[in-house]
């Protein structure tokens, strides 16, 4: 076998600020339309069905490689490139005759491609909350273009689309996004309701079977009292109140989940027993536990409505068993108990690095 070193100086050289700006290419395209309103428009325009994909994303002018129209909606002049063979497979559905080019993909007449600016500006129409006018076409700025294909009548075609002026994200300026653009994706947060800090060497004492008792606890251990809603990587929540008819009130106060400061002082050691006094303190830090009491689950719609007061509504009842939880990780689940008067945690099951038992 021979082996030969892998030839890195054939790959492609693409800047990182270009694949920033591709990352984001999608979503700005899904402002400007979908392409499922662009298929039910045209579908209804042509009285068939008609597929859209979009495909690969780019940043630039481009060059003109189909027959294009050119129009202006809002603020964004948009530029639309079809094959002419989708242009008259689709003009022959609208206008009710049939009709052919002389060769495959040679450029439209005058008349037809006067006809497919008309198309193209009434589909335009009908997906945009803005006026649209057509233009001629200028000389192109840079643009976000995306490719596609175009099904009609199982035949695929090619097009493409190119708004022009679009001005590529930087990494400082990500465009803002917030909790209300997600719509009714469904976002679970978990219900924290005691957090303890142990050593590593007391959290392998526990076993199924065992309990200890947090250090802080706001329930009782019937669940009422006050929690934290605080999602499973984060430091940070917000309180809630627990009363005993089983609502989750929000509260208006935040709330911190992180070891206590803790002083330091200094003192010389053995070079020697430099490395085993660190590997001893590493297995030996102390790490958070928290106890959480089941998962409030709300569309992202509506974790962006919420104020102090609200009463949340999880459509699950919120009890037993509790999960504990070490630095985002779920480790062991248990039931609340009651050791002389404080709250505790029986441990019935532990999970393993991959959340099994």
């Amino acid at each position: 076998m021979t082996v030969v070193p892998y030839p890195w100086q054939e790959l492609a050289q693409i800047p990182s600020q270009a694949l920033a700006s591709l990352s984001l290419a999608r979503d700005a395209w899904a402002r400007v339309v979908s392409p499922e309103r662009l298929e039910e428009a045209l579908s209804a325009l042509v009285d068939d069905k008609v597929g859209i994909e979009l495909g690969a994303f780019g940043v630039g002018p481009g060059e003109p490689r189909l027959e294009e129209v050119s129009f202006v909606t809002g603020q964004a002049t948009i530029v639309v490139g079809v094959e002419p063979d989708l242009a008259v497979a689709l003009l022959a559905r609208v206008l009710g005759r049939p009709l052919a080019l002389a060769r495959p993909n040679e450029p439209l007449a005058a008349s037809l491609a006067g006809a497919l600016s008309a198309l193209v500006v009434e589909v335009a129409r009908r997906v945009s909350e803005r006026p649209v006018t057509l233009v001629d076409p200028t000389a192109r700025a840079a643009a976000l273009s995306v490719e596609a294909t175009v099904r009609l009548d199982g035949r695929a075609y090619r097009a493409y689309a190119l708004v022009e002026g679009y001005e590529a994200p930087t990494r400082g300026t990500p465009p803002r996004v917030t909790i209300s653009d997600l719509g009714e994706l469904k976002l679970g947060v978990p219900l924290v309701v005691a957090a303890s800090v142990l050593r590593s060497s007391e959290l392998a004492r526990l076993v199924p079977g065992s309990a200890f008792v947090p250090s802080e606890a706001w329930v009782d251990r019937t669940g009422h009292g006050r929690g934290i809603l605080a999602a499973a990587g984060s430091e940070r929540g917000v309180w809630v109140d627990l009363p005993p008819d089983g609502r989750i009130v929000l509260g208006q106060a935040t709330a911190e989940l992180s070891l206590d400061d803790h002083g330091s002082g200094e003192s010389m050691a053995d070079p020697n027993d430099v490395n085993e006094t660190l590997t001893d303190a590493a297995l030996d830090a102390p790490v958070v536990v928290r106890v959480e009491l089941g998962v409030v689950s709300l569309a992202a719609r509506a974790w962006a409505t919420l104020k102090p007061g609200d009463v949340l509504q999880t459509g699950h009842p919120i009890g037993e068993p509790v999960l504990l939880r070490i630095a985002g990780r779920a480790v062991a689940r248990g039931e609340l108990v009651s050791v002389d008067g404080e709250v505790a945690v029986r441990v019935r099951e532990l999970f393993g690095p991959a959340g099994e038992t």
